[in-house]
């Protein structure tokens, strides 16, 4: 008689615990949830602007815990009810949709800082291979200056960077960047170095005499100096340490949870109450 009312007692702590932890774990998925969609909107803003950078792992990432916060909590309020009700098999089915997205879900953050280690080398690529196309497309310099204007940097790896590139279309050295790099001062505003080329011609409509878009840096005007490759990388390495350290809180409420879950299982069936 003792050891039945003991583990009635047992069963009924288990199941207080597990209505508290699954409480938690629908509280945490929300935060989560607006996180990810945050950071997901600002990259569209931001840093996935255009083609300048393709490789953004950190929008599949945002993307996949936005999804996978939204099952959870889908999950926990079916859990809940189960819970509540005294359905034991319905807490079964809990424990495994359980044990599923917490494994997917350590997967995507072990990707996404295997990922981050890599990021400075994929966003000089990204950005180095776009930038021999600046005085050529518009669909280009418009991600380019959108790109300094938001991180407040200039070029790949500061003003130098143009320097040499509009070298290229010009005799000698030329101190001129773009005028989105510019942070303070008033400039003299130029034709960009090679608007005036044939491929120019061949791939944008508009007359280079209308696009006054870049600036000759004197000592009077202040350019940004931090390089974009720098910029874009410190951004998202924010973002990504954002999505996954809060997203590893949130699954170590999914794993108590779990436990709790496969604990009250457990005594029910001791109970021989499993089959409810």
């Amino acid at each position: 008689m003792m050891e039945s009312k003991a583990a009635c007692f047992g069963y009924a702590k288990a199941r207080m615990a597990l209505l508290v932890s699954n409480v938690l774990v629908m509280l945490s998925s929300v935060p989560v949830m607006i996180l990810s969609a945050t950071v997901l909107l600002q990259h569209d803003d931001t840093v996935r602007e255009g083609y300048l950078i393709e490789k953004n792992y950190a929008t599949y990432a945002s993307m996949l815990m936005a999804i996978f916060s939204t099952l959870v909590l889908v999950f926990a309020v079916i859990g809940h009810m189960a819970i509540v009700r005294n359905w034991i098999r319905g807490v079964g089915w809990m424990v495994w949709s359980g044990l599923v997205l917490v494994t997917a879900q350590l997967v995507v953050v072990g990707c996404v800082f295997v990922w981050k280690d890599h990021l400075p080398a994929m966003m000089r690529e990204d950005l180095h291979s776009s930038l021999q196309f600046y005085p050529h497309l518009q669909l280009i310099r418009s991600h380019w200056d959108h790109l300094h204007e938001k991180l407040a940097c200039c070029g790949e790896d500061g003003p130098e960077t143009w320097y040499l590139q509009f070298a290229n279309f010009t005799e000698g050295e030329v101190n001129i960047v773009p005028e989105s790099c510019i942070s303070d001062g008033l400039y003299h505003g130029v034709q960009c170095p090679g608007l005036d080329s044939p491929y120019y011609h061949s791939q944008s409509p508009i007359p280079p005499s209308s696009l006054l878009r870049c600036a000759e840096v004197v000592s009077a005007v202040h350019v940004h100096a931090r390089g974009c490759v720098q910029a874009a990388t410190e951004y998202l390495e924010a973002k990504i340490d954002q999505i996954a350290y809060c997203s590893l809180f949130f699954i170590g409420f999914q794993m108590v949870a779990c436990f709790l879950a496969c604990r009250l299982r457990q005594l029910a069936a001791d109970l021989g109450i499993l089959q409810q």
